[in-house]
């Protein structure tokens, strides 16, 4: 125990100069943490919380898209013309011939439509009747020695019965 107590003694002396112990915080530390609770207090105090009113939401008008029309003949009476050119290709190629077909039928006072068979219903060919003039066209491409296009072999079954007008 005696070793303990000598090591805690202080030298005491003219000679020895006193031990000054170090404050835990600085002036300057003190300065800063002043000013940022001061401003914090200014902030929170003069901060006028304003009451966020819930914004109404405005209802959407859902827009509705008209079923594709199947009716061939409805589009031709309301865009007017009196006849019809049907088509069925795989390249192409009785597209484009059914295209100068019904531009050229403009020479002759016909105002063409042409129109791929398995977009609309042919079963409603009986009912061209319905428009005066009227007059269809069937353009289609075949392979090998005539074998139509697998496409349209549905499409046309209904035509094999003639039209009664």
């Amino acid at each position: 125990m005696e070793d303990m107590e000598a090591e805690s003694v202080v030298p005491e002396g003219p000679d020895v100069a006193p031990v000054e112990q170090e404050p835990l915080f600085s002036n300057l530390d003190l300065f800063l943490f002043s000013l940022i609770v001061g401003l914090l207090i200014y902030w929170f105090l003069s901060h006028k919380k304003t009451e966020e009113a819930i914004p109404e939401f405005k209802r959407l008008t859902t827009v509705v898209t008209p079923q594709r029309e199947t009716s061939f003949i409805e589009k031709m009476k309301k865009t007017n013309r009196n006849m019809v050119v049907f088509y069925g290709s795989q390249t192409g190629t009785a597209e484009e011939f059914c295209g100068r077909l019904a531009k050229d039928a403009q020479r002759y006072g016909m105002s063409g439509n042409v129109t791929d068979p398995e977009e609309y219903d042919i079963s409603e060919l009986p009912r061209l009747a319905e428009i005066d003039n009227s007059l269809a066209v069937f353009c289609m491409a075949t392979y090998g020695e005539g074998t139509p296009q697998t496409m349209l072999r549905t499409s046309t079954t209904g035509c094999r019965r003639p039209m009664r007008t």
